[in-house]
């Protein structure tokens, strides 16, 4: 029985030394705690609307997801970065559209309830551009292609 009770002060001893038993205080500014409460018993606000415990932005702090992001935007963005880039006329990019949707609607009737994968699409890519763009242009679409891997488009 002495050796349990001898353990088990050793043990109290070990988890009070472990977990700090001083009173020492932390300072921060308020609004820097994120609603914690510092070792005086000192709350911060925070934001969080205590009523309905949910996250209440903060205009203070820039916005660091997006809601509801639509991938045809950021594919379109690509295809008009990718149109730049290369110096594609009025006309080319017309004939590539033109291409591009005849290849899509395609591959789409072959392969019904399948996604495109994004060698697919790069293959279907070159092969749509490859007849469009001059000899130079070309060349500067497959570095392009190089540095956009993941291009979804």
């Amino acid at each position: 029985m002495k050796k349990i009770n001898s353990i088990l002060t050793i043990a109290a001893l070990g988890i009070l030394t472990a977990c700090g038993t001083g009173n020492s205080t932390t300072t921060a500014a308020p609004g820097n705690m994120n609603g914690r409460t510092d070792t005086t018993g000192t709350m911060y606000d925070a934001d969080v609307n205590t009523n309905t415990n949910t996250r209440v932005p903060d205009p203070d702090r820039p916005s660091t997801t997006t809601v509801n992001r639509n991938p045809n935007d950021d594919r379109q963005a690509l295809r008009q970065q990718m149109y730049s880039s290369l110096n594609m006329t009025d006309d080319q990019i017309r004939r590539y559209e033109t291409a591009s949707k005849q290849a899509n609607d395609t591959w789409k009737k072959n392969n019904p309830n399948k996604n495109m994968s994004t060698d697919d699409m790069r293959m279907q890519r070159d092969s749509n551009l490859k007849p469009i763009l001059n000899e130079s242009q070309y060349t500067q679409y497959q570095q392009w292609s190089r540095n956009n891997p993941n291009a979804q488009f």
